[in-house]
């Protein structure tokens, strides 16, 4: 075999032992008390439900925390929603609460700090402590919420996370990591679209998520802390990157694409993540037929259909509207707004969010989202609580200004 196996993340094992590594953004998800064992003080029924609203959520949704960073790093004030958070804990719970302006200056005074740390190449006091949940394939944070939202907003992929020994190897999967390795090396497979989450998966070329402001990120961002209740179609899905997040979110997703290559990949990468296989090598009519989703992904596919034909595209587009229920989640070819249109003509997904303009496979690119008014996620644009999505009418494109998808 030519492939090499590697621990290109992992640093060292600690004499408490831990091992020090660095983990993927993607797979870093909020702290889940009851996961972790820990003892919360004075809990109460209104602290429950709104722990819920975070507990174990992506932490690319926790945008509280995002945006408290990037205001220090832009100077700008909109920290609003990070103060109703930061009270809510204490409020729910009936203890005194923080004051904000006190509670402003100790976290600036603390992301001064984050900033001399990253500035001398000093990692080791923005290291996370982690564990890894396996039925989910993801890790959950004990330690270092604002460590990580920091980094991300600085632009970081790789979080330095210390994760319990016997969980890393768990994690490394070895048996699986090989097997993949060689399917890799067996398919003369070079390049793929979207990022492969794993410390010893060989090196490879990645087309599209690879920095900050992602799709993913900005889908993520936009969602906040909705939760999912239905199942999402994830409708030309590649290697499964999306599908594999949103199971590890907990939501149920379907992943459907007609290349059988893409299929075998997603399925090797279920087994790697021990997650469910959940995909299908098929046209995604097929799938919709008699069936209902919540949402659909939609990513860089309309344009394929539209190179088919009104013939071909038309019946498709009205069971994609028969068949999902609340929203699909868009990104363009090369003619957004032509898309945009066909889109909205079938008079059910008259609601659009842009979430901003991406580039990728040498293309500019619009992402945004259609929503059926009256919808679960249509109700939560529209009320304007913390935590929940924007009420004020504004482009999420606004919110990554500094964005490159590439």
């Amino acid at each position: 075999m030519k492939h090499v196996l590697n621990y290109s993340y992992m640093h060292a094992v600690d004499a408490d032992g831990y091992v020090w590594t660095q983990l993927p953004v993607e797979l870093l998800f909020a702290e889940d008390w009851q996961l972790l064992g820990k003892h919360i003080e004075l809990p109460s029924d209104a602290w429950h439900a709104f722990n819920l609203r975070f507990k174990g959520r992506s932490i690319l949704r926790l945008r509280g925390h995002l945006d408290l960073y990037e205001s220090f790093m832009r100077g700008q004030v909109r920290t609003d929603d990070y103060l109703a958070f930061w009270r809510a804990i204490h409020e729910t719970r009936g203890l005194p609460l923080p004051d904000d302006a006190s509670t402003l200056h100790r976290r600036h005074v603390q992301y001064l700090a984050f900033q001399q740390h990253l500035a001398a190449g000093d990692l080791a006091p923005l290291t996370a402590t982690v564990i890894f949940d396996e039925a989910t394939h993801r890790f959950v944070v004990d330690d270092g919420h604002h460590r990580i939202s920091f980094l991300i907003r600085r632009g970081l992929r790789l979080i330095p996370a210390r994760v319990p020994y016997d969980q890393f190897q768990r994690y490394v999967n070895i048996h699986n990591a090989w097997n993949i390795a060689t399917f890799l090396e067996q398919n003369k497979i070079r390049e793929v679209y979207c990022p492969l989450l794993h410390p010893l998966v060989p090196r490879l070329s990645v087309c599209r998520d690879t920095t900050s402001g992602s799709r993913l990120d900005r889908i993520l961002y936009f969602l906040g802390d909705y939760k999912s209740t239905g199942t999402i179609l994830d409708i030309g899905c590649n290697g499964g990157f999306y599908t594999h997040h949103f199971l590890r979110d907990g939501a149920d997703a379907v992943g459907v694409d007609t290349h059988k290559s893409h299929i075998s990949l997603a399925r090797q990468l279920s087994a790697l993540y021990r997650l469910p296989d959940v995909f299908h090598h098929a046209d995604v009519t097929e799938l919709m037929v008699g069936k209902k989703y919540e949402a659909a992904l939609f990513l860089t596919v309309l344009y394929h259909w539209i190179s088919e034909g009104p013939s071909s595209y038309h019946p498709r587009l009205q069971r994609l509207h028969d068949c999902v229920e609340d929203f699909i989640l868009w990104e363009s070819g090369h003619d957004p707004a032509s898309e945009k249109s066909l889109l909205m003509a079938y008079g059910k997904f008259t609601r659009y969010e842009c979430l901003g303009v991406t580039y990728g496979t040498g293309r500019t690119r619009e992402l945004g989202v259609f929503i059926r008014p009256g919808s679960r996620l249509d109700e939560a644009i529209g009320t304007c609580t913390t935590g929940t999505l924007r009420s004020d009418g504004r482009s999420f494109q606004s919110e990554f200004p500094r964005a490159m998808n590439v």
